[in-house]
């Protein structure tokens, strides 16, 4: 049936998530900030900042 998640459906969810979560974790590139814990958006966007910044003083 479709509509609105169930408390066990989102409990199930969260289940499988943990769970793949520890097992593919590891094999994430540190640059990788889609859908990760402790990532985000802005961390996105603040890393590429320095990045540019960090490339802008090498460039002669």
């Amino acid at each position: 049936m479709l509509g609105v998640p169930t408390v066990v459906d989102r409990w199930l969810q969260q289940a499988v998530s943990q769970v793949l979560m520890t097992k593919y974790e590891l094999t994430f590139e540190e640059h990788s900030y889609g859908f990760r814990p402790e990532k985000n958006i802005h961390k996105a966007v603040t890393q590429a900042l320095k990045n540019r910044a960090k490339r802008k003083e090498n460039v002669p």
